[in-house]
């Protein structure tokens, strides 16, 4: 059975996990989303973040910090303290070998490789088999509008603690899906959609042109730590959710 499995946050990485220890590699294309990468140099250092890509990255390498769900085992932040000490910005803790993929990541880009095929090297350096897609190649930022303003997800999730109340998500529809993507979904036999907020990861996901109606033709099971989830009506994924 060729599987594959969209994805995203924590909970998603360890399903993937598991997918990974019961399926051949040839068997299973991953995909995650990327709505809540960044990469403004005030709050960054410069450097492009994608908190999907790397949880799965540890995740599936092994590498990861089984009690935060996110991050590096045996991870310091030396750097980040000494961030701190300039009066940097310091809200996203990133670790001192965390800082390497950003790194690398970053230069990559700035090289002009695309997202996908940094994405493929960094999982490869890992030893990580499976196939791993971002969900696009193209930047898909997802912003939160709040009674404070319109914050990107990070800020909002990250930086404000969930605080500001939340008035709507909204997310780019253009953006092409990644190489490899849409042919992925032709040729599988189903999709398994990992725990995620439904609006957050797996939404943008589906947005990508071409995704919806692929998905929609194939067996499809949704794994999720909550009994029910309340899905507006006309969203993508209350749509799959009716599927």
């Amino acid at each position: 059975m060729r599987v594959v499995a969209l994805s995203g946050g924590v909970g998603g990485a360890r399903l993937l996990h598991g997918l990974c220890k019961h399926l051949d590699a040839s068997q299973l294309t991953i995909v995650v989303n990327t709505g809540c990468d960044f990469d403004h140099p005030r709050h960054r250092w410069g450097l492009r973040i994608c908190p999907g890509l790397d949880t799965v990255l540890y995740t599936l390498s092994d590498l990861g910090d089984q009690q935060r769900g996110w991050g590096l085992a045996d991870e310091s932040f030396a750097a980040l303290a000494m961030m701190k000490r300039y009066g940097g910005e310091d809200w996203f803790a990133l670790g001192d070998r965390d800082l390497a993929t950003h790194l690398l990541r970053t230069q990559w880009l700035r090289e002009g490789r695309a997202l996908s095929k940094v994405t493929a090297e960094l999982f490869s350096r890992l030893g990580v088999q499976a196939r791993v897609l971002p969900m696009s190649d193209a930047p898909c930022p997802t912003c939160v509008a709040t009674g404070a303003g319109e914050l990107p997800f990070n800020d909002w999730f990250v930086r404000h603690r969930c605080g500001p109340r939340v008035d709507e998500v909204r997310f780019d529809r253009e953006a092409a899906a990644a190489p490899g993507l849409l042919r992925a979904l032709d040729e599988c036999d189903a999709v398994v959609f990992g725990p995620s907020n439904p609006y957050v990861p797996v939404e943008p996901m589906l947005a990508r042109p071409g995704v919806l109606e692929r998905v929609l033709r194939l067996p499809a099971v949704a794994v999720s730590r909550h009994r029910r989830w309340r899905l507006g009506e006309g969203t993508t994924a209350g749509h799959v959710a009716e599927h």
